[in-house]
């Protein structure tokens, strides 16, 4: 490994001044969450497709925060780049995720009101309630369904009961309960909605996600098989490795100290392996400025 990285350091010395005016962007995903309301340990999961899934277990009783911090360093041990955002709170950041990656957070029957996956430059997104749900919550009170985009304009989300729905709470009654309340309005916000069934899909104008674009999900009811996912679509430039929309030294010594740990940061193929394939692909993005 350091006879390779040798070589990458005396090969790419000269491209960094040429690289080193390069302007480009790269992608992350924020996500917030709600407090669990699970009455037995259980389990959540994120889903990052290419790249490794991380599942957490989340006790009884647990605060949003709480959950937050232990999903956080679930993902960074598994290699990820991820910041909080702020000090304390519930929300956190995933960085240098790979163009066209898809983001799918599943908080299982932990009884979530409210969670969101946002990121930049969104193109589509689902949000999904697969199978039949307990129709009351912990507290005894109906459970409630959350469903929402976010834009640039800002967010639009809307929830009906279990009271609402005569307590028929499958999956696509509760779907198209959701959608009848967010389609009509979603083109103000630069968005589209699609009634799949057991899911909605939306789909975004461009233009309206370059600061924020994604969506919020989430219910009170402890039955799994609700869950949400963005799919974020950057400049596809694998050389701006510190995503500060530059290409030059910063990100090569970035990339090489990931390289050299081992880090799945460095796996730009996203076959599960940190090698001379991933050096490969870094030396030719970072030689031709991108």
């Amino acid at each position: 490994m350091a006879r390779l990285m040798n070589t990458m350091k005396l090969g790419m010395a000269a491209a960094i001044v040429l690289a080193a005016g390069s302007a480009l962007a790269t992608e992350s995903v924020s996500m917030a969450f709600s407090k669990p309301t699970n009455t037995k340990d259980t389990k959540v999961t994120v889903h990052i497709k290419p790249g490794a899934d991380v599942t957490v277990d989340i006790p009884v009783d647990k605060s949003a925060e709480w959950k937050r911090n232990a999903i956080r360093d679930a993902l960074i041990a598994k290699g990820y780049d991820v910041a909080d955002n702020g000090a304390g709170g519930n929300q956190l950041t995933i960085k240098h995720l790979a163009d066209g990656t898809e983001v799918t957070f599943n908080p299982g029957d932990t009884g979530e009101k409210k969670d969101d996956v946002v990121g930049k430059n969104v193109r589509e997104a689902k949000v999904g309630f697969q199978g039949s749900f307990d129709p009351i919550d912990p507290t005894g009170l109906p459970a409630e369904f959350t469903a929402g985009i976010v834009t640039d304009v800002g967010e639009l989300t809307v929830v009906v009961s279990a009271q609402e729905l005569n307590f028929q709470t499958d999956g696509p009654i509760i779907c198209q309960a959701l959608f009848q309340r967010l389609a009509p309005r979603a083109p103000q916000f630069g968005a589209q909605i699609n009634y799949a069934g057991d899911r909605l899909e939306v789909y975004f104008d461009p233009a309206y996600t370059i600061g924020s674009g994604g969506i919020t999900f989430g219910t009170t009811s402890l039955s799994p098989g609700c869950a949400g996912s963005v799919v974020v679509v950057g400049s596809g430039c694998l050389s701006d490795f510190n995503g500060d929309g530059f290409v030059n030294g910063d990100d090569f010594d970035l990339f090489a100290s990931a390289f050299e740990e081992g880090s799945l940061l460095a796996d730009l193929n996203h076959d599960g392996f940190v090698n001379g394939d991933d050096y490969d692909l870094f030396a030719s993005a970072f030689e031709s400025g991108c």
